[in-house]
């Protein structure tokens, strides 16, 4: 089992307030939480203790420190959030698709799908590469 919150610096984010979480943050975690569960970025079998008796709860925490616009997007800014009439959110990993969530707004076709979808591998390869680099010296 695995539960999920998202942390948010209250003075940096407009759509963040005291207390219990909004519906955005209350949002990004689900999707957070259904990216991970689905992209099997955790086996949550190995958090079985003893089959059909004890598992361990899996608590993360997420801390984010610098958004201009939506959450789980990396592009676009405040402004340009508000003018989209749609979004979509594609997770990699190396070059599979591992999410892929369209969350209302118009419908988009088939060519502007692909388009994204070669964004998000070139986007994937981009952060992989830059993780490799942060890492390679610890």
């Amino acid at each position: 089992m695995t539960v999920w919150s998202l942390e948010r610096a209250p003075l940096r984010f407009t759509w963040s307030v005291r207390g219990p979480p909004s519906k955005n943050a209350q949002v990004a975690t689900k999707l957070v939480d259904q990216i991970l569960n689905n992209s099997q970025a955790v086996d949550l079998h190995e958090l079985c203790i003893c089959k059909n008796k004890l598992v361990w709860v899996l608590y993360c925490d997420l801390e984010c420190i610098d958004c201009d616009g939506d959450l789980l997007l990396a592009d676009p800014t405040d402004e340009e959030e508000a003018l989209a009439l749609s979004k979509i959110t594609i997770v990699m990993d190396k070059n599979e698709i591992c999410f892929l969530h369209k969350s209302g707004g118009v419908p988009i076709s088939s060519t502007l799908l692909k388009t994204c979808i070669d964004q998000s591998k070139k986007r994937a390869e981009k952060i992989s590469s830059l993780i490799r680099t942060a890492i390679k010296d610890l």
